[in-house]
């Protein structure tokens, strides 16, 4: 099977801290793999959750040692909007990630940056709402809604942007028993990416090993799993602001706060 996800011995520790957030993390995940991250609060599920997106070592200042590979893409060597366009995350805090006042112009902030042809627009934004069963919200104000709806949105909308590989953290924390069960359908569960992205980790389960590729996945990430090699390479991360920051703390999901990990 394709691995579309590759972490090799990856270390980090924010900022000066010399105590690691995440300490030897190895996994990979294949094309259409759906996985759960599980651990206590502090284990660096939500840390692991953003070397995935980018996050690390773009956004956040830290020291970061190993490789993290998204379909054949080394994360430290990328930009961040490049990797944007293949992982999509969805934050545990939603409210960091809204950008819009509106449902509907929530919905088309990644589509209209990303260039999506505006005869496809229309249509992705109207099966992504009713997928996730939020199509009477589309002219709602964000500030009306409830958590749970707040959070079908942020889903929805990065769901539109079809990624590969869909990474979330704590999807369904706000989210009612009946609306949890959004996860288990092919459509948001994707294998080759049936509806977008193409392989799915999120944030609560023993272990960890799969992988997305063309339909929406979703990454719980929460847990300290450790590895038994090691790698030499150091590098240094920092902020780094740029055109595409507001665009990429979209759609990869990354807030401009510290990481509640």
């Amino acid at each position: 099977m394709e691995t579309i996800i590759n972490v090799d011995d990856v270390s980090f520790s924010y900022g000066t801290q010399t105590e690691q957030a995440l300490s030897h993390i190895s996994l990979s995940v294949n094309k259409g793999d759906f996985i759960g991250i599980i651990g206590p609060s502090g284990a660096g599920k939500s840390t692991l959750a953003a070397c995935l997106s980018g996050a690390v070592p773009h956004h956040y200042t830290g020291t970061f040692f190993g490789s993290v590979m998204v379909d054949g893409h080394d994360t430290c060597e990328v930009s961040l909007t490049d990797v944007s366009q293949i992982v999509g995350s969805v934050l545990q805090d939603i409210d960091t990630q809204m950008v819009a006042s509106v449902v509907e112009d929530e919905m088309l902030f990644g589509l209209e940056n990303f260039g999506v042809p505006h005869d496809q627009i229309e249509q992705r934004v109207s099966e992504t709402l009713e997928t996730v069963g939020i199509s009477d919200l589309r002219d709602r104000e964000i500030a009306t809604l409830s958590g749970g709806q707040k959070q079908k949105v942020a889903i929805a909308a990065i769901l539109a942007m079809r990624p590969r590989v869909l990474v979330l953290d704590e999807p369904t924390a706000a989210l009612d028993p009946a609306s949890s069960t959004l996860f288990s359908r092919p459509c948001v569960r994707p294998t080759v990416h049936s509806a977008s992205p193409s392989s799915s980790l999120s944030k609560r389960s023993p272990c960890f090993r799969s992988t997305a590729t063309a339909c929406s996945c979703s990454i719980m990430a929460k847990s300290r799993c450790r590895a038994s090699h090691t790698r030499s390479s150091r590098i240094p991360t920092s902020s780094v602001p740029s055109a595409s920051t507001a665009l990429a703390s979209r759609v990869s999901s990354i807030a401009s706060k510290p990481m509640a990990w």
